[in-house]
């Protein structure tokens, strides 16, 4: 890719709404426009259904209420239209780490493949190339480069905010479609992707001993018995684990607690003791 001009290779910029700000929300919508040679080609945006209700909190930020997702379809199908969508492209994005942890664990929950696609973030290129601009927020952003689009806190228009600014950058630095796509990737990366945010499982098992057994218990099907010492939540659990994932530095344990009749979640650095139960044992 490096190697071809930057008008050549589509650029697909993105944004999600979600459940919170902690990496383990919920993705509730994902908005994207497709650009090629600078010109805008295609759009895509769904409203996405949680497996949890929209706190009332986050409800006041984008506008997002558990009615207006009740009927929209499920992450799995909406992440292999994105998928599709973006196969080929530079991803594009406003404080990208956080949407690719997010995107990355609500993959990973459902077992699906990561994207590898290069992501650039037009957060970090305005902290190392524009200092002078008093905020690096989207919102401070979108006025400091004049966007014609109205609104925010959506996907599909922060998606379109954040392509206007980010051609604005290109530019300004003087890069134009006939540059090759390494230039782009030396003034304005080294490029992310979301395949940083998750972890390297069967090595980690070799490294301790606990990755190694939850591991062989989502494997296996088996149940286990666990001490969980996560502050306010201290106590031993009966869990069926059914995945692991992670943020990449952070790693998580989802599994169903029958004796509760809830999936849970938790983390695997503070499960202090495991113990492999006998078949039917629950």
């Amino acid at each position: 890719m490096e190697a071809q001009l930057i008008g050549q290779v589509p650029i697909v910029v993105f944004d999600t709404e979600t459940t919170g700000l902690s990496p383990l929300s919920y993705v509730v919508e994902l908005g994207c426009i497709k650009l090629v040679g600078g010109r805008l080609v295609d759009t895509m945006s769904s409203l996405v259904k949680p497996p949890v209700p929209i706190p009332p909190k986050v409800v006041r930020v984008h506008g997002i209420d558990d009615t207006m997702v009740k009927d929209a379809p499920p992450f799995r199908i909406v992440a292999w239209r994105f998928r599709r969508f973006v196969e080929g492209a530079i991803l594009v994005g406003h404080n990208t780490p956080f949407d690719l942890k997010v995107l990355s664990i609500n993959h990973q929950r459902l077992g699906l493949p990561l994207l590898s696609n290069p992501v650039l973030d037009t957060r970090s290129i305005s902290i190392r190339h524009f200092p002078e601009l008093m905020d690096h927020s989207l919102k401070y952003l979108t006025h400091a480069w004049r966007s014609p689009f109205k609104g925010c806190h959506r996907a599909l228009v922060d998606a379109k905010h954040t392509a206007f600014i980010f051609m604005g950058m290109m530019r300004k630095i003087g890069l134009r479609e006939d540059d090759k796509v390494g230039e782009l990737f030396s003034l304005f990366g080294p490029p992310d992707s979301m395949l940083h945010y998750q972890a390297r499982w069967e090595e980690l098992g070799r490294r301790d001993s606990r990755v190694g057994r939850l591991l062989a218990a989502v494997r296996d099907k088996r149940s286990l018995e666990i001490f969980y010492d996560g502050g306010f939540i201290r106590g031993r659990r009966y869990i069926s684990p059914l995945s692991l994932f992670s943020t990449g530095k952070v790693h998580y344990l989802k599994a169903l607690c029958p004796l509760e009749g809830r999936v849970k979640t938790f983390r695997i650095d503070r499960i202090t003791y495991i113990r492999l139960l006998k078949e039917g044992a629950m």
